[in-house]
């Protein structure tokens, strides 16, 4: 299944052969420069902070299809950006090539409220670039979970179970009062808390979550996580990705037994 949209939409990831490669696997040291005072902040240098802060990483090779230019020119803009001070370079493994992250003075100067991202050794990297069309439909936006957890309200678990979806809600507003789902669906209570897939597509016909499932979660975890997906109104599908034959047979296994394949749809990777 192709997953297409209008706006910048790629994913990439550390495979486990990657990542168990001898002593490969572990955090580089961050490459820093000292803050120098940028002349000039040109639009396309905040689309790529705006792009920079909604990923834990981002690449060269990103920044080139987002503007649409080669990579030594991308490489160019992301040094002038990093002497800036408003990104840094760091590398998760010594055999990938390094990658960047927004600092602090990078969200501040496109006046963004997410918090500045973590170095995390054991994440999976989500990224995104560009395509069209598709069989879920033009995508109007797409969203990750740090900008859903950042948007999402602080909301007193109780008013959850007051305020049920809106099925007629506009698809770029959270989810009745938040992007989260609440796993279990309705019948469990609101205090269970909330789960955020690693992607989400909003589309005139609904929103499609995206998880990339690289590790066995556990049917029982699983099955809970879809069954709060199935019970929201305007999820049109949910689009489960993985690289691993035991998890996709988990996956199609559960979604068959609660009654909801129609709902999900998987994707092999790698």
């Amino acid at each position: 299944m192709t997953v297409r949209a209008r706006e910048p939409i790629w994913i990439a990831y550390l495979t486990r052969s990657e990542a168990g490669r001898s002593a490969a696997y572990r955090p580089q040291p961050q490459i820093s420069a000292p803050a120098i005072a940028f002349p000039s902040m040109r639009d396309a240098d905040r689309g790529v902070l705006a792009f920079a802060a909604a990923h834990h990483l981002i690449l060269a090779e990103h920044v080139a299809s987002l503007l649409g230019s080669n990579a030594d020119a991308a490489r160019e803009r992301l040094a002038r950006l990093q002497l800036a001070g408003l990104i840094r370079r760091t590398r998760m493994l010594a055999i990938r090539p390094g990658g960047y992250q927004i600092t602090s003075a990078g969200l501040a100067a496109i006046a963004s409220e997410l918090p500045p991202p973590r170095l995390d050794p054991g994440r999976y990297w989500l990224w995104l670039a560009a395509t069209k069309g598709g069989n879920f439909g033009p995508v109007d936006r797409v969203l990750t979970e740090r900008e859903m957890r950042a948007r999402d309200p602080q909301r007193d678990p109780a008013e959850l179970e007051a305020q049920p979806p809106d099925p007629t809600a506009d698809p770029s507003e959270p989810i009745g009062p938040c992007f989260g789902v609440r796993p279990g669906g309705t019948e469990v209570p609101p205090s269970t808390g909330l789960h955020y897939p690693d992607l989400l597509l909003v589309t005139s016909a609904g929103r499609v979550p995206i998880e990339l499932e690289l590790s066995c979660p556990g049917a029982e975890r699983l099955g809970s996580i879809m069954s709060g997906y199935a019970a929201q109104p305007d999820i049109r599908g949910v689009l489960y990705m993985t690289d691993d034959q035991q998890v996709a047979r988990l996956i199609e296994t559960v979604s068959a037994r609660l009654g909801i394949s129609e709902l999900i749809h998987l994707q092999r990777i790698g």
